[in-house]
């Protein structure tokens, strides 16, 4: 967990000194930021790339990573997801 930190350009003193819930948002923050910087760069890749020669290029929004938290499963497909891996477990 502390490699992942600083991995997102954290300090080690920084980690040391927040709760687990700070450090969970600091987390996030890096997520979102890292986020933010990889689909500029896609935005950026995609407009350099654009050439008249391209007949039908994909969208840059099929290429963007979406932000939105993922929807939440029901219980059903929770039970589904469990049944499925408890049956291929081989013990």
């Amino acid at each position: 967990m502390l490699t992942d930190f600083v991995a997102m350009g954290y300090s080690e003193d920084l980690f040391w000194s927040l709760t687990p819930r700070q450090v969970d948002r600091h987390f996030a923050a890096g997520r979102k930021r890292l986020v933010r910087e990889r689909n500029m760069h896609m935005e950026t890749a995609y407009l350099a790339a654009m050439a008249p020669h391209s007949k039908r290029p994909p969208k840059l929004r099929d290429l963007l990573i979406d932000d939105a938290p993922p929807r939440r499963k029901s219980w059903q497909e929770i039970k589904a997801l469990i049944m499925a891996a408890t049956a291929s477990d081989p013990s």
